[in-house]
């Protein structure tokens, strides 16, 4: 597994090769982007199962919150709805009879798949993450118009807008 760190003071990405040694570990590094020097820490996630294809995506390291919502958003950015996030993996899609999604979306777009991505949501020292990945959905996920990878996996950070089919979402991290 890799995961990409981008600087929060200068967005220079590095990207890290993530070994059996460096799970569940901080570990921390400067940039050495010129004139930046920023120190950076970053959590390594434990997770299991993990294929050696997975990419993970931290744009962020800084996270002192503790909840999180979804903000179901018109294209004019109004908010219609807010979906809770619940610590573990949130299973996300399109309401539907059959649909086995853990927040069910009350949506007519039939470009959302009835289970379109997830959410785990889980505390950490300095307060929670919240990863995102797509769950094999037909029409993709995207985040603040990044395509996301069948195997990719992206931290969120507050106000990130997903994209699900072409219905929109707007991510409040408390």
């Amino acid at each position: 597994m890799t995961m990409v760190v981008e600087c929060p003071k200068c967005n220079a990405k590095k990207i890290i090769k993530v070994t059996e040694e460096l799970r569940g570990k901080k570990i921390g590094f400067t940039c050495k982007t010129e004139g930046c020097n920023e120190k950076i820490k970053v959590s390594i996630p434990i997770a299991e199962g993990e294929s050696k294809e997975r990419k993970t995506t931290i744009l962020s390291t800084k996270r002192n919150y503790s909840s999180a919502c979804l903000i179901h958003i018109d294209e004019s950015g109004n908010e219609i709805r807010k979906y809770k996030l619940s610590e573990g993996t949130n299973l996300i899609g399109r309401m539907s009879q059959t649909s086995k999604a853990d927040i069910p979306i009350d949506t007519d777009d039939r470009y959302m798949s009835r289970t379109h991505c997830t959410v785990t949501a889980a505390k950490i020292a300095s307060g929670a993450s919240f990863l995102l990945k797509d769950y094999q959905s037909k029409n993709d996920t995207f985040v603040n118009e990044h395509l996301l990878g069948k195997t990719e996996e992206i931290y969120l950070q507050n106000h990130d807008v997903i994209q699900l089919g072409k219905t929109k979402f707007k991510v409040q991290i408390q």
